[in-house]
């Protein structure tokens, strides 16, 4: 029994492993971006802001991202989803989202205007819909701090689902 209890051990970091050794390839369109307008305390919260996925080469749309609210003043939670086109939710392994805010003052008083740096989010799979995606990023700043911050949506699929291709 004991060395079944081992084996178990073995067999689960073994399949963590794997998972590791995935190579992600894009599967959607390079730079497909939304931006975020981040206001001064006590503005309103605006309109979502969406954007046709495009497949890799532009040519077939393979989802929706939507932000959620698309403005807001420091401190609003914003609702990043994506669904993904039932024909392509098997494909699509992953998905991820780059923030990139544009800072348009002088964050620490040297007369020079600074970027606050850019992040990158995963998002979370519906357990009961593969092509649904999200994750909630709430937008920082000072109080009186006005922006506009662009979301890079990515799309990605591992390699092993790429098909073959053969040269003569």
């Amino acid at each position: 029994m004991r060395h079944l209890g081992a084996s178990l051990i073995f067999l689960l970091a073994a399949a963590g492993c794997k998972k590791d050794e995935i190579t992600w390839v894009p599967f959607n369109l390079e730079d497909q971006t939304l931006v975020v307008d981040v206001l001064p305390e006590g503005s309103a919260v605006g309109d979502p802001v969406s954007l046709e996925l495009l497949s890799n080469l532009g040519r077939t749309v393979v989802g929706q991202a939507t932000i959620d609210p698309g403005s807001g003043p420091v401190g609003t939670e914003h609702v990043i989803m994506v669904d993904v086109l039932d024909d392509f939710e098997a494909i699509v392994g992953r998905v991820t989202v780059g923030v990139n805010p544009e800072a348009t003052k002088d964050l620490d008083g040297d007369g020079e205007i600074e970027s606050r740096g850019s992040d990158e989010y995963e998002l979370q799979q519906d357990s009961a819909d593969p092509g649904a995606w999200q994750v909630t990023v709430m937008s920082l700043g000072s109080s009186d701090e006005q922006r506009e911050d662009v979301f890079t949506i990515n799309l990605w699929q591992p390699d092993e689902l790429l098909p073959e291709t053969t040269t003569q």
